[in-house]
């Protein structure tokens, strides 16, 4: 079995060398709504016209599968075993959003011997040309966790509340990512409903202390406002995007895939079975330096 850093280099090998761009989106702590952006943000990407595959790291009934109410029966790893095509456990949505469960892959990955990680990738591959979007709802690194596929995306979002206690927990997980994958480029996404000057407080707490603690850069990307209308989005099993093009969230989350998209590409962009294989192979554990 692969240890964390092997793991980690074969996830990296995974997202080289193709044009997909990779995105891993990290909730400062459950409940502060980095699963709700992520889905809506993947929606609203895909409403703009991009092919997107949501890969879910999550398990239990507030993951993006819960949710999309997407059922799980099938995930990665059933791909990754060969009990399944990856087009059998990949749920496509009518907006052109792609959703992969993926809670157990990971952990799959590490387990499977060489020969059997290279068929499984040769397998992947045919799904590489399906979308021009990777985001990863990661699964935080914590005390005995490493970070899974969300630590080899060329770009990480770290969604907080605008309160000391959220910026803290924010710092740790970026700081986990900078000493255990060499990340040192995030992008803070304010949730919640903080107003502006608050927002722009907790943004500009965490950018200092990430500058000058972990030499790393924290760039400003959003700040979603509380909206009632992620009640409702959520009781349809649907994005609030995709249901309501008017509410201030809705409008917030688009404008965000709208900067997503004007965002200089980095090095390092693939697709799933890249992705895949670069948690498998093995190799030094860091990445470069904000550029994949």
């Amino acid at each position: 079995m692969l240890d964390g850093n092997d793991q980690a280099e074969g996830l990296r090998k995974m997202l080289s060398a193709s044009r997909v761009r990779t995105i891993a989106v990290f909730g400062a702590r459950a409940g502060c709504g980095a699963t709700t952006i992520a889905v809506n943000l993947g929606a609203a990407l895909a409403a703009a016209g991009r092919s997107v595959l949501l890969v879910d790291e999550h398990f239990g009934p507030g993951n993006a599968c819960g949710l999309l109410g997407v059922s799980t029966r099938l995930d990665l790893r059933h791909a990754l075993s060969g009990d399944s095509l990856f087009a059998g456990v990949v749920h496509g949505r009518p907006s052109g959003l792609m959703l992969l469960p993926a809670a157990s892959g990971a952990r799959a990955l590490g387990r499977m011997s060489p020969v059997a990680r290279e068929l499984a990738v040769a397998e992947l591959r045919i799904s590489d040309s399906w979308c021009d979007i990777v985001l990863v709802d990661a699964l935080a690194p914590a005390a005995g966790r490493r970070a899974m596929f969300g630590a080899v995306t060329q770009e990480v979002l770290i969604v907080l509340e605008a309160n000391p206690v959220s910026i803290t927990q924010a710092y740790a997980t970026m700081k986990r990512l900078r000493r255990e994958h060499g990340i040192d480029h995030f992008r803070a996404v304010i949730s919640r409903g903080a107003d502006a000057a608050a927002a722009d407080r907790a943004a500009a707490n965490l950018t200092q202390a990430a500058r000058g603690f972990l030499d790393a850069t924290v760039e400003y990307a959003a700040a979603i406002p509380q909206d009632a209308a992620f009640a409702a989005a959520a009781s349809r099993g649907a994005p609030l995007v995709e249901i309501d093009q008017t509410s201030p969230a809705s409008r917030a989350l688009r404008a965000l895939a709208r900067d997503v998209l004007s965002w200089p590409a980095r090095r390092g962009a693939a697709g799933p079975a890249h992705l895949f294989q670069r948690f498998t192979q093995t190799g030094a554990p860091r990445r470069a330096a904000a550029g994949g």
